[in-house]
């Protein structure tokens, strides 16, 4: 009998067909990248103040912002800050995972910073999208880049200049458009994957309940 092909595994291949004869550059050569906020000792919080700051908590498993935890906070100095806008992404350069998140459309009408945790990321030229390069940072191949490049052992970190350098494969705008449909079907599907196996086990973890009560029923009534 043969093997079929998944629908993984037939992204994948589509995927490294439209990659397969893209321009490569370093990161550095399409964008501009900054700090995030260096505060002295903890993020103080002031309510009200209409300035957010975006900390790794607040990073949800699909590498989105979840507003509803980003605290408001005072900028203590007048060091020169980035207002993180539309399309700006996020890199985290300190710990065991270097992911990137995109600031999308939520952002809305906020003031909002980055923690000093993040590298801030801004395109600075035509004809890239920052979804895209945000997937890509987060593939294998620039995550084995930043594992080989981290530096220090209790808590890993990566260098703005290595950042800067990380290779970016850059396909037309067209395939990284298509690339980006077809990463957005996957994750669709990842999530009602994830979403039948937790009812599953729901379901499962209910009915040994209901089975384990009526036994102790039944051991009840018999002692009786």
């Amino acid at each position: 009998m043969q093997n079929k092909l998944t629908k993984f595994a037939l992204y994948s291949i589509i995927i490294n067909i439209i990659t397969k004869d893209a321009n490569i550059l370093d990161l550095i050569n399409i964008s501009t990248i900054s700090a995030g906020y260096s505060f002295r000792g903890k993020i103080p919080e002031l309510k009200n103040s209409g300035v957010y700051c975006v900390q790794m908590k607040d990073i949800n498993e699909t590498y989105n912002v979840n507003w509803s935890t980003v605290i408001e906070t005072i900028l203590p100095s007048r060091q020169s800050q980035v207002s993180l806008q539309f399309g700006d992404i996020l890199f985290a350069a300190r710990g065991q995972r270097n992911y990137a998140a995109l600031i999308n459309a939520e952002l809305k009408e906020r003031l909002a910073i980055a923690a000093p945790q993040f590298f801030v990321i801004r395109l600075n030229v035509p004809d890239v999208l920052p979804e895209y390069i945000a997937w890509f940072l987060n593939q294998t191949i620039a995550q084995r880049y930043f594992l080989s490049n981290a530096e220090g052992s209790t808590t890993p970190s990566i260098r703005k200049q290595v950042l800067e350098a990380t290779p970016i494969i850059l396909p037309t705008l067209k395939q990284q458009k298509t690339i980006m449909e077809l990463a957005t079907t996957i994750s669709k599907e990842k999530q009602l994957a994830h979403k039948i196996i937790a009812n599953g086990e729901l379901l499962m973890q209910t009915l040994l309940n209901e089975i384990s009560q009526t036994q102790l029923n039944q051991e009840e009534v018999t002692s009786c």
